[in-house]
């Protein structure tokens, strides 16, 4: 899977300043780990330490120095554990690394309130080790809460996919994402087409809102859609839907 995929989506912040900088950062992972990505991540790091010296902006630094490839820099930086933005970034780069028991010490601790962003975290590692009630009754909590969140919806989907997956095709280390899997060796029976359905109509619902976000969120959009292109070629009854999506698809973007 995406190595910052968690990370990269996650936003998390009460300042609305910082909120808009975290998400130029998110946004510069999201378009990859290029030369100039760097340079638009670094400016928005730049101007948050401008906009207040006294803000902590711990999370965009590990952020950076994730991406870029210094995880223990980045692990490094989240100390100490005193605010809920930086316990739910801890968390999420656990996950990315795999670092499972290291979640699972973090999650157990007072260091972490029980909110939506959390919740969502909990869901994925959840999901790692094949927890699918757990993992969908966690993202449940996440969605009653803030339920317009994209990552909260992608989360569900993602999470809907894998169950619809049979294990012996979902071996360790676990993808995050969505993945191709040959015809040939998956053929979905009813209640897992029921599942590639269930995960189809919450990629739509995080799509719908992707797409109100205008052209900075084409990217994201884009991928939604491949997702839901996957749904639909597994799935035994949509094959044409499939088919449809896929041509568009290549026409928009050959």
């Amino acid at each position: 899977s995406n190595p910052i995929l968690i990370v990269s989506t996650l936003i998390y912040t009460s300042h609305p300043r910082l909120f808009e900088l975290c998400s130029g950062i998110r946004l510069a992972f999201f378009n990859g780990r290029s030369p100039q990505a760097r340079l638009r991540a670094n400016a928005c790091l730049e101007k948050a330490q401008r906009l207040d010296p006294s803000l902590d902006i711990r999370d965009l630094s590990a952020r950076i120095l994730f991406a870029d490839g210094r995880s223990d820099e980045a692990l490094k930086v989240l100390e100490p554990i005193n605010t809920q933005q930086v316990a739910i970034l801890k968390l999420a780069l656990f996950l990315d690394l795999r670092k499972l028991d290291e979640f699972d010490v973090l999650w157990k601790t007072e260091s972490v309130e029980r909110d939506d962003a959390a919740y969502e975290l909990l869901a994925y590692r959840q999901r790692l080790d094949r927890q699918f009630p757990e993992a969908l009754q966690s993202i449940q909590v996440s969605l009653e809460q803030s339920p317009r969140i994209p990552s909260h919806l992608l989360a569900a989907a993602h999470i809907y996919f894998w169950h619809a997956i049979p294990e012996h095709l979902d071996k360790a280390p676990r993808s995050i994402l969505p993945a191709w899997i040959h015809p040939l060796f998956y053929a979905p029976t009813a209640t897992q087409a029921h599942l590639l359905e269930k995960a189809a109509s919450y990629y739509r619902q995080a799509l719908a809102i992707a797409s109100e976000s205008g052209p900075t969120e084409a990217d994201q959009a884009r991928e939604i859609e491949e997702f839901i292109l996957l749904c639909l070629a597994y799935h035994p009854l949509q094959r044409v839907q499939a088919q449809e999506l896929a041509l568009r698809l290549l026409s928009e973007d050959p």
